[in-house]
């Protein structure tokens, strides 16, 4: 007897899985087969965690598009309602909800569903239209979502399920709240909560509402943590360079300058601790006769998307970003990362880096220190030698310190 494809043997729709085999992806990967099967089987909530670019948002879509179908082919009709939609992701940046609706859009013509992407620019006679006519799957920042619920365009009493993408940069984010708000609102749904790390206080956050213990009341919260979450990857090559002087931008041109070749072939990110800090940069580098964008919360909406688009499509080289950029934006092409101003925590070190190296992919990160960095870089150091998984505990990624938040959305 002939053996399924690899994904339709991890029970997925055989329409789901032609439509991945559509994108040329061929095999799962590590987490992708530990959590497809347990999303599909279990009744469980689930916590997934597992390293950047390893493909963690298709472990969690196709079981949800799975779901959406079986019950629609159950009842034996299309189940969307009008301002109702049966499935929620929440994302916890405008990007990030640009970029998913994008994948969608990939498995909308096979898989035959609606769904929409709510955040800044969507202009209300666009969202009012959509909403109005039914969606089976919404995804959106926090505050759009919680908008148009207050507006009275969105309900949420028909959504069975919940998935909340880069759960742990909300929690860093100070977003606990919201969290327990949609377990609060929305009690019949199953919960999906993924991240790129680990952290204690995303388990603490999820322990004030749900049970981890298997022996407990059903539904309780399933872990799926991939082995080397916390660990480098390794098709990631680590440069960490000491900076010298009290001008760290000759250091930092003459490494421009060194990876050149790269640069032009598929792009760079640089990242920076401060939107002052990204504006200067920003202006060196276009100074210099270097093509960079820039994306923080002091760009506009609309000017944000543009630069994001002009980097995806190679018109611009370098993108120039602070923390905004660092979490679940997929350029599967780019090859280096250059950390002009080092992270203060491990988790954003991890998340930075993360933007390279995708897939598989090789990749290069290249980071500028001084001495008040040396702690940071010691640990990095020491796991890199021993392959012991990081520390992660917190992340300076919240709305006080970053200065993006508030204006991005």
């Amino acid at each position: 007897m002939a053996t399924k494809p690899a994904f339709q043997s991890l029970g997925l729709l055989k329409t789901i899985c032609d439509s991945v085999t559509s994108l040329g992806i061929a095999t799962p990967t590590p987490v992708q087969t530990l959590a497809i099967p347990s999303l599909l089987q279990s009744k469980s909530h689930h916590l997934i965690a597992a390293q950047t670019g390893t493909g963690k948002t298709m472990a969690y879509l196709l079981p949800l598009l799975h779901r959406i179908k079986t019950r629609e082919a159950e009842a034996g009709q299309r189940l969307t309602r009008p301002n109702s939609p049966r499935a929620l992701i929440i994302v916890p940046t405008r990007e990030l909800s640009t970029q998913l609706a994008l994948i969608l859009t990939a498995f909308k013509h096979t898989v035959r569903f609606k769904t929409f992407s709510i955040h800044s620019g969507v202009t209300p006679k666009v969202l009012n239209k959509e909403l109005n006519e039914g969606l089976d799957l919404l995804v959106g920042t926090p505050e759009h979502v919680r908008r148009c619920r207050d507006w009275g365009v969105l309900r949420l009493d028909c959504v069975e399920s919940v998935v909340f993408d880069e759960s742990d940069t909300m929690v860093d984010a100070g977003m606990s709240g919201i969290l327990h708000e949609y377990v609060d609102k929305v009690r019949n749904a199953r919960f999906v909560f993924v991240g790129a790390t680990h952290p204690k206080q995303l388990e603490s956050a999820l322990t004030a509402k749900f049970d981890f213990n298997p022996k407990g009341k059903l539904p309780y919260i399933k872990k799926i943590v991939a082995p080397n979450t916390h660990l480098n990857l390794a098709n990631i090559r680590h440069e960490l360079i000491s900076l010298t002087g009290y001008d760290k931008n000759p250091q930092f041109l003459a490494l421009l300058k060194s990876n050149q070749h790269k640069i032009e072939k598929s792009g760079c990110i640089v990242f920076c601790n401060t939107i002052k800090s990204a504006r200067s940069t920003d202006h060196l580098l276009n100074e210099q006769g270097y093509n960079a964008v820039s994306l923080h919360g002091e760009v506009p909406t609309e000017q944000r998307a543009r630069n994001v688009e002009r980097f995806r499509m190679g018109l611009a080289k370098i993108l120039v970003c602070t923390d905004l950029g660092s979490r679940g934006l997929d350029f599967p092409e780019v090859e280096l990362v250059l950390q002009y101003d080092f992270p203060s925590t491990i988790s954003d070190y991890l998340h930075r880096v993360g933007r390279t190296g995708r897939g598989g992919r090789l990749g290069v990160a290249v980071s500028l220190y001084r001495r008040k960095d040396q702690e940071v870089v010691d640990q990095l150091q020491e796991s890199f030698q021993s392959k012991r998984p990081l520390k992660v505990t917190n992340s300076a990624y919240s709305y006080k310190n970053k200065e993006d938040q508030g204006k991005q959305r």
